[in-house]
């Protein structure tokens, strides 16, 4: 099989399990969400509220729905990209958290790629100057290394 072959197979698998994936992830996510100790409703209200408070926010929220009807209900809010309410953040929508530090969190990746690129190039290019020395060999490790780190 020729090399171009090889990379439209590939990607083909890739964009054909795509799907599959993220189906996944979304499902493995909410089952984590649903086993989480704790009731959402005193997170977002507070241990002192009354019960009646509670029962209706547990209806707002659905939470007094059967699982699989809670399932559907979010994956057709993801479909419409309605992350709900955090439950952190006393009720707060969590699109409109993450619009208020998405900001700060591009300015921070594009600082880090730049400081990447330049100790990378820089490392890189001493490491090839000097074949099979300790410069060569601290290169590598630090590369490696580097690129383990999250």
């Amino acid at each position: 099989m020729s090399r171009s072959k090889a990379l439209q197979y590939y990607i083909f698998s890739r964009l054909l399990f795509a799907p599959l994936q993220l189906f996944t992830i979304i499902t493995i996510v909410f089952l984590l969400l649903r086993a989480t100790p704790g009731d959402p409703a005193d997170a977002i209200l507070g241990g002192r509220a009354p019960e009646s408070a509670k029962e209706e926010l547990r209806k707002q929220l659905g939470l007094d729905l059967p699982i699989w009807l809670q399932y559907l209900n979010y994956l057709g809010k993801l479909l419409h990209f309605d992350l709900g309410t955090s439950l952190t953040s006393r009720g707060q929508n969590v699109g409109e958290i993450i619009g208020q530090y998405f900001p700060a969190t591009v300015e921070l990746a594009f600082a880090s790629m730049a400081v990447a690129l330049i100790v990378g190039v820089l490392v890189g290019t001493i490491s090839a100057s000097h074949p099979g020395t300790a410069f060569d060999i601290g290169g590598r490790l630090f590369g490696i290394i580097t690129y383990a780190l999250p």
